[in-house]
């Protein structure tokens, strides 16, 4: 889990790319991404698998934002 200063947020998901575009902020701080959206053996989002890869890539930018990676 991302610390709880870092704020992420899941955009619309763009079913013909399967990708969802994701925001995160600190403060005055922010920064976007795209994220690729789990899909389900159907081939619909699954939600849940979705939320939990954003949860690991706000982990990841924490981290590089603590390590100066991402300014």
């Amino acid at each position: 889990m991302p610390p709880k200063t870092l704020i992420h947020r899941l955009g619309k998901f763009q079913a013909g790319t399967g990708l969802i575009d994701i925001s995160f902020r600190d403060g005055a701080w922010r920064h976007k991404r795209q994220l690729r959206a789990v899909l389900d053996p159907a081939g619909n989002l699954d939600r849940k698998a979705t939320k939990a890869r954003a949860d690991e890539l706000a982990a990841g930018v924490a981290r590089k934002r603590a390590l100066g990676i991402i300014a």
